[in-house]
């Protein structure tokens, strides 16, 4: 018998041990580690982004992964093109956004031709870690950062409009 508040060991059978709810339907081979994934708003894309790395993936049915599209493919090699996060343009079917771990955020545009990227915007001085559309706000992109600071930028507008909130 176990004291009151020691753990007590109970050895179960592997039959009889609970299985995992779901398994893995679908795996793709990215050939670089991914720091961030965004499903596009029709579900049928998924962006891919780390270092060195921007893809978006079709979602077949059946379920399956293929390769859609390497953003960077066109692009001259710059380090803002480290990612820390990824979102797709809520109603811009075609374009993303990515936080870079120079502190830029860079708008993408997969249906543009040639260079994929559309934008770069110098909003923090550090790693940006997250960027996320504001909901009811189709433009409005909030970004938080290792520069201890939250921004609101209204990405609709060519002269980016951007308030700055401090945290501590």
């Amino acid at each position: 018998m176990a004291a009151c508040g020691s753990p007590r060991i109970v050895a179960r059978p592997p039959s009889a041990l609970p299985r995992a709810a779901s398994t893995v339907t679908a795996t793709h081979h990215l050939g670089a580690s991914a720091s961030a994934l965004s499903v596009s708003a029709d579900g049928e894309r998924v962006a891919v982004a780390g270092r060195d790395l921007l893809r978006t993936l079709s979602v077949k049915a059946g379920p399956a992964l293929a390769d859609d599209l390497d953003l960077l493919q066109h692009t001259k090699k710059s380090p803002n093109h480290s990612s820390n996060d990824a979102q797709w343009y809520p109603h811009r079917p075609s374009q993303l956004v990515t936080g870079a771990t120079t502190g830029a955020v860079l708008l993408w545009d997969a249906a543009k031709a040639g260079s994929k990227l559309a934008r770069t915007l110098s909003v923090h001085t550090r790693a940006v870690n997250r960027v996320h559309f504001q909901p009811g706000e189709s433009t409005r992109l909030l970004t938080g950062a290792k520069d201890c600071s939250v921004k609101l930028l209204d990405v609709g507008v060519r002269s980016v409009q951007q308030l700055a909130f401090a945290t501590s």
